[in-house]
C-alpha cells in the first residue's frame, strides 16, 4: 500500500527555501564561466557548426526569450498561404491533409 493517496503530493511543502537559495547562489557564481564557454565556442572558427549554432541559440534565447512554439497563423485574406488554400480543390486539400477521399 502506498504512503500517499492518489492526487496527494509526496512533498506538499515543496523544496526547502534554503536549498533553493543555496542552489541559486551556486549557479549564479558559475554564470561568468558559462558565458565564457559560450563566447569561446561562438568565436572558435574550428568549432563544429552545430556547436556554434547551439551556443548562439542559447545566447539569443537568454537575451530575447524563446520564440513561439509553433507558427502563428492569422486568417488574413491578403496572405498568400491562405489564398493558395482557398484556390485548391477539395481533392487537393485531402491529398495535403493525408486524408483518404472516403473519410471526408
Amino acid at each position: 500500500m502506498s504512503r500517499f493517496q492518489p492526487g496527494q503530493s509526496g512533498n506538499p511543502k515543496g523544496r526547502p527555501p534554503a536549498l533553493k537559495a543555496e542552489a541559486r547562489a551556486m549557479f549564479e557564481a558559475l554564470t561568468p564561466h558559462a558565458f565564457a564557454v559560450l563566447e569561446r565556442i561562438l568565436t572558435d572558427d574550428n568549432a563544429k557548426p552545430a556547436e556554434r549554432l547551439a551556443a548562439a541559440q542559447i545566447v539569443f534565447e537568454r537575451a530575447y526569450g524563446k520564440p513561439p512554439a509553433g507558427p502563428v497563423l492569422t486568417r488574413d485574406p491578403e496572405e498568400d498561404l491562405f489564398k493558395a488554400f482557398d484556390s485548391m480543390s477539395e481533392a487537393e486539400l485531402r491529398i495535403i491533409a493525408g486524408v483518404p477521399a472516403t473519410i471526408l
